[in-house]
C-alpha cells in the first residue's frame, strides 16, 4: 500500500521512485495509452522523463499490437494504464 493525497501524488511519487534511465539513456521512457489519464503524461515531463503515448484505435480499444510495436526497441521500461480507462470502460 502506497499511501499519498490523491491519485496525482501517488503517480508522481512512483515515477520519481522507481523510473530511471536504462543503459546510456539520457532520460527514461515510460509508455502510456491517449487519450488517458492526463497526470501520466503530465507527472512524466515535469520529471524530464520521455512519454511514447500509443493511441487507441477507431473503437476506443487498446491494441495489444500497437504497444508491442511502439516499444519495439524496448526504450520504455514502465507503462502507465489507467483500469478501468475512463475512454474505454470495456477494458
Amino acid at each position: 500500500m502506497l499511501p499519498g493525497v490523491g491519485s496525482d501524488e501517488v503517480i508522481s511519487l512512483l515515477l520519481t521512485a522507481f523510473v530511471k534511465p536504462l543503459g546510456q539513456a539520457d532520460a527514461a521512457t515510460v509508455l502510456t495509452t491517449t487519450p488517458s489519464f492526463v497526470m501520466y503524461r503530465m507527472s512524466a515531463r515535469c520529471r524530464g522523463l520521455r512519454v511514447l503515448e500509443v493511441p487507441l484505435d477507431a473503437g476506443w480499444d487498446l491494441s495489444v499490437d500497437a504497444l508491442k510495436n511502439a516499444n519495439r526497441d524496448r526504450a520504455a521500461q514502465h507503462r502507465l494504464h489507467c483500469q478501468p480507462q475512463q475512454s474505454q470502460p470495456a477494458i
